[in-house]
C-alpha cells in the first residue's frame, strides 16, 4: 500500500491528486516515506509542501536526519523558492522539535530576518510553547535558549499577535487531558490559520483525541495585508474551510468556498448562519469480555463496553454593513459505560452491572471586527454543566429457595461549567469587542 501511495504521488500533476496521496501517507506515519515526502516539499505547490510537512510531522522528529532537517531549514528560509507562511511556521517547529543544536541555532538566527512581524511572532511562540512543555524537546531547545546569544530578546521579542498555547483540560496523577491552540494571523489580524487540539497525556505518551483546524487564504484583499507573509509571489484565490483529525488520522477537508464569488453567495443568501454538520459518528472505546477462574473453582464472567458519540457543527455570521462575523465551532459529546461482573453456579448466581452516562459539547466562538484597523478577533472557548450519572444494579438468587435480592443504587455528580483562557492580547480584544454585551 505505501508503494502504491508513493509510486501515483510521484506521478501527479495537479494540486487535488499531490492532496490525496500526501494524506494517505500522512495517516500511514510510516519513516520510510521521508524520501517520498522530501520528494513533495521539493516539487509539489504551495498546499501540497504544507501537506507534505504535516506528514513529516506525523513521522515523528526522532526519525529526522540530516537531509530532512536541512530541507526542513530550506522552506523555513526561502532558500530555492518562495513558501507560504504557514508552511515556514511548520518547518520551524519541526526543527525546533529535533535533537540537532546547530539547526535549532540556524533558525534561530533568521528569526530576526524575517520580514513578516506576523510569523516571527508565531515561530518564537512555538518555540517558547516547546520548551515549557515536559518532553524531550525541553533538552535540546532548552539549551539553546538557555544561551544568551540566542535566547535574547532581539530574536524573541516581535510586535506580532499570532500565538500558541498549550493548557490543562483536566489535570490527574497518571493522565492528563490538555489543549492547545494555534493561531496564526495575517498583516491587519485577520486570521489566516487556527488549530484546536484536544490530546490525552501521560509521562511519556500523548494520544490526540480530536483536532479542529480552520484555514482561509486569499482575503488579503479584505485585511488591507499580504497573507503570504512576506513571500510575495501570484495572488492566491480566495477559499476557506476546515481540517479534521481524528485519533490522529486526517479526514478530508471540508471546504466553505472556493472564489470571491461563492463567499459572496454565502453571504447574502445566510446558508452558512445555521449550523452544518462536518462530523458525526459512534466509536466504540471499550470492548471487553472475559472469564476469570477463582481459587474456589468457580469462574466469573466479566464485560466492559464504551462508546462515544460525536457531532461536530459550524455556523458563521457575517455582516457587510457593520463588517464584522461570528462563528462558532460547537463540538458535542455522549458517552455510555456498561460493565458488569457474573457468577453462576448451580447453587446460587450473582450478578453486578455498572453504568456510567454523561454527555457535554465545547463551543469555539470567535468574534471578528474589521471596521478599522488594527481588527480585533475575539475568541471564546466555554463548556457548560456536566451531569455524571452512576447507576449500579445488583442481583442474587439461591436455587431451590425463595432468596432473590435486588438493589438498585443511583448516583449524580454535577461538574461546574467553565471558560477556557487563551493569551493576554485576546483578553484584551475581548474586552473591548464584549464591552456592550
Amino acid at each position: 500500500a505505501l508503494r502504491f501511495l508513493e509510486d501515483k504521488l510521484r506521478k501527479c500533476k495537479e494540486e487535488p491528486c499531490w492532496q490525496m496521496h500526501l494524506r494517505g501517507l500522512q495517516n500511514a506515519a510510516q519513516p520510510s516515506t521521508l524520501p517520498t515526502l522530501l520528494y513533495a516539499v521539493r516539487k509539489g505547490g504551495k498546499k501540497s509542501v504544507l501537506s507534505a510537512l504535516r506528514a513529516i510531522k506525523q513521522v515523528g522528529s526522532e526519525h529526522f536526519n540530516d537531509q530532512v532537517l536541512d530541507a526542513l531549514q530550506k522552506v523555513y528560509g526561502q532558500v530555492d523558492r518562495r513558501h507560504d507562511s504557514t508552511a515556514r511556521a511548520l518547518a520551524a517547529e519541526l526543527i525546533f522539535s529535533s535533537t540537532s543544536v546547530r539547526h535549532i541555532e540556524r533558525t534561530l538566527e533568521l528569526l530576526p530576518r524575517v520580514e513578516a512581524p506576523e510569523l516571527a511572532t508565531f515561530v518564537a511562540s512555538k518555540l517558547l510553547e516547546l520548551v515549557d512543555r515536559a518532553d524531550s524537546g525541553r533538552s535540546f531547545a532548552g539549551k539553546v535558549l538557555s544561551n544568551s546569544t540566542f535566547g535574547n530578546y532581539y530574536n524573541l521579542a516581535h510586535s506580532g499577535s499570532s500565538a500558541t498555547f498549550t493548557k490543562y483540560l483536566t489535570k490527574g496523577e497518571d493522565l492528563n487531558s490538555t489543549y492547545a491552540v494555534n493561531m496564526e494571523l495575517i498583516p491587519g489580524g485577520l486570521l489566516k490559520e487556527s488549530s484546536l487540539d484536544v490530546n490525552l497525556e501521560t509521562s511519556d505518551e500523548r494520544l490526540n483525541l480530536i483536532s479542529v483546524g480552520l484555514f482561509a487564504g486569499g482575503l488579503d484583499g479584505l485585511a488591507g495585508g499580504d497573507d503570504s507573509g512576506g513571500s510575495g509571489g501570484e495572488e492566491e484565490e480566495a477559499t476557506a474551510g476546515m481540517r479534521l483529525s481524528l485519533l490522529g488520522y486526517e479526514l478530508r477537508p471540508y471546504v466553505f468556498f472556493v472564489g470571491t464569488s461563492e463567499l459572496m453567495s454565502h453571504v447574502w443568501s445566510g446558508t452558512a448562519s445555521e449550523p452544518t454538520p462536518a462530523l458525526q459518528g459512534n466509536l466504540l472505546i471499550m470492548d471487553h469480555y472475559q472469564f476469570v477462574a477463582l481459587l474456589n473453582g468457580l469462574v466469573l464472567e466479566l464485560k466492559l463496553q464504551g462508546v462515544i458519540s460525536l457531532d461536530m457543527t459550524g455556523s458563521i455570521q457575517i455582516s457587510l454593513w457593520n463588517r464584522n462575523s461570528h462563528s462558532v465551532v460547537r463540538t458535542s459529546g455522549a458517552t455510555v459505560i456498561q460493565a458488569s461482573a457474573s457468577l453462576n453456579s448451580d447453587a446460587a448466581s450473582s450478578h453486578v452491572q455498572l453504568n456510567v452516562a454523561g454527555d457535554t459539547h465545547l463551543e469555539f466562538v470567535t468574534d471578528l471586527d474589521f471596521y478599522e484597523k488594527p481588527y480585533k478577533m475575539c475568541i471564546q472557548m466555554t463548556q457548560p454543566g456536566v451531569v455524571l450519572r452512576h447507576n449500579i444494579r445488583k442481583y442474587e438468587s439461591v436455587t431451590g429457595r425463595k432468596h432473590l435480592v435486588r438493589r438498585l443504587k443511583r448516583r449524580s455528580q454535577n461538574i461546574s461549567g467553565k471558560s477556557y483562557a487563551f493569551h493576554k492580547k485576546n483578553c484584551e480584544y475581548c474586552s473591548v469587542l464584549l464591552a456592550d454585551v
